[in-house]
């Protein structure tokens, strides 16, 4: 993880593409504490985006550890297997961090679809980042980039 994207205090984007081998699929974009990037791990803290084509829906989620899940932003998505482009964005401003999810078919089609949620600033250890693949292994990931701001 750049260093930028570890620090609590700058407004910070996530993107990554992802195309489903199967609308069943269910894949995981993950910023996390540690090494061992699986969302069943005990240890694991941190921050995803819930890719579920069985429930058509995007989700952004905390990581509370051994697959506790506290959902925090969520998108009805009509799953299929286009290549798509999703972004979390944790928005720094005051003492609040706000989540908003962005999708689309390529950057210039990326808009907002959900949030800013309530604030949660639980976690600011992303020292990791990469993808959980529950339901196959072989779900297609682009690029994923990060990049933060200062809005100050």
């Amino acid at each position: 993880m750049p260093v930028e994207g570890q620090n609590h205090g700058l407004s910070t984007q996530w993107d990554c593409w992802f195309k489903l081998d199967a609308v069943t699929d269910v894949i995981y974009f993950i910023i996390c504490n540690q090494p061992t990037i699986q969302i069943a791990s005990a240890s694991i803290r941190g921050y995803a985006i819930e890719i579920d084509g069985t429930n058509s829906r995007i989700d952004i989620e905390r990581l509370d550890g051994g697959g506790g899940l506290v959902n925090l932003v969520t998108y009805d998505w009509a799953a299929d297997t286009d290549l798509h482009i999703v972004r979390f964005y944790r928005e720094v401003n005051v003492g609040d961090r706000l989540w908003s999810l962005y999708y689309g078919d390529s950057l210039d089609a990326l808009a907002l679809v959900a949030g800013p949620s309530a604030t949660d600033a639980t976690y600011i250890d992303f020292s990791w980042w990469g993808t959980d693949h529950l339901t196959h292994n072989r779900c297609m990931w682009g690029g994923e980039s990060c990049e933060s701001f200062d809005v100050a």
